[in-house]
C-alpha cells in the first residue's frame, strides 16, 4: 500500500481491485503486465494487517527486484474456468508453466520431471485439502453453521466433510464434531 501512489495516479487505498487508475508514465514500461493499452490498471493496495502473507510476499519481491508491485489475476488458462480446487490449481500450474504456487501456506514448486506431474498434483492437492479440512474443523462452529443454514433455507447435509453423523442411520439428529458428540437443534 505504501507504494500505490508511486506507481499509480492513486492517493487512496484500493483493497479490492474495483477501480481503474492510471499507471504513472515513468512506470508503464517497467510494469507492462499490469498496464492496459490505455495506460490504466486495476490496482490492489495491501496493508500488512489486512493480509500479512501476501504483504510479506510483495515486500520480499520488492526487496529482491526494487519493484513493490506484483500481478494479481484470476487463475485460469485460456479457455479454462477459474480454478476452484487445490487439484485445479496444481494442474493449472503444470499446464501454464507456472514455476511456483503458494496455496494456504504451502509453496508448491514445479517438478523438473514431467512424468510425475499427475501423481504429484494429486498428492499435493490431497495434502493441502487435508490441512485445510483440519484447520476448518477447528474453526467451524456447527451450531452457528446450523443457524445460518436454517436462516438461508439451505440443506444441512450433516456439514459434509467437517462433521460425520454419529448415529447408525446417518441422520443429522446427532453428529460428532471435533470428537464432541452434539445433538442437532
Amino acid at each position: 500500500a505504501e507504494y500505490g501512489n508511486e506507481y499509480f495516479d492513486l492517493d487512496f487505498d484500493a483493497p479490492f481491485m474495483i477501480i481503474a487508475a492510471q499507471v504513472r508514465d515513468e512506470w508503464q514500461d517497467k510494469l507492462p503486465a499490469i498496464t492496459h493499452v490505455d495506460g490504466s490498471s486495476r490496482p490492489q493496495t495491501v496493508h500488512q494487517e489486512q493480509n500479512p502473507d501476501y504483504y510479506d510476499f510483495i515486500k520480499a519481491f520488492g526487496d529482491l527486484t526494487g519493484v513493490y508491485c506484483v500481478l494479481n489475476t484470476s487463475f485460469n488458462d485460456n479457455g479454462e474456468p477459474i480454478v476452484e480446487s487445490y487439484e485445479d490449481a496444481i494442474r493449472g500450474m503444470f499446464r501454464t508453466g507456472v514455476d511456483y504456487l503458494h496455496i494456504d501456506g504451502y509453496l508448491v514448486v514445479r517438478p523438473e520431471e514431467t512424468e510425475s506431474v499427475n501423481t504429484t498434483a494429486f498428492e499435493i492437492g490431497e495434502t493441502v485439502r487435508n490441512k485445510y479440512t483440519e484447520v476448518a474443523a477447528k474453526l467451524v462452529d456447527p451450531n452457528k453453521y446450523e443457524r445460518l443454514a436454517q436462516r438461508l433455507g439451505a440443506p444441512m447435509n450433516c456439514f459434509d466433510e467437517y462433521v460425520q453423523p454419529s448415529s447408525k442411520d446417518d441422520s443429522c439428529d446427532s453428529f460428532e464434531f471435533d470428537g464432541i458428540n452434539r445433538a442437532a437443534g
